[in-house]
């Protein structure tokens, strides 16, 4: 068995009633590129996002999370209706 500490960063998101975590951590197979995950409070389903290398960012974290998160919300909203089926 092996262990390995990984730092996770989590983001609160609300739109409308709902809340949603955006959670950061670094990529496993990969220590350049860090990958965002989405979750819905109370819910067990955790999405991947997208997994870049921040320090191609041109502008800081949050303001990519801001112009990317309703796209992601979408797209967990649709795979958390899969999930139900």
């Amino acid at each position: 068995m092996k262990k390995d500490e990984l730092k996770i960063t989590r983001y609160f998101i609300e739109r409308g009633k709902n809340k949603y975590m955006i959670f950061l951590m670094p990529d496993v197979n990969n220590q350049n590129v860090d990958i965002f995950y989405i979750q819905k409070y109370g819910f067990g389903l955790v999405v991947d996002c997208v997994g870049i290398e921040l320090s191609q960012l041109n502008y800081s974290i949050e303001e990519f999370i801001n112009s990317n998160v309703d796209e992601w919300i979408d797209i967990y909203e649709e795979e958390l209706l899969k999930s139900e089926i």
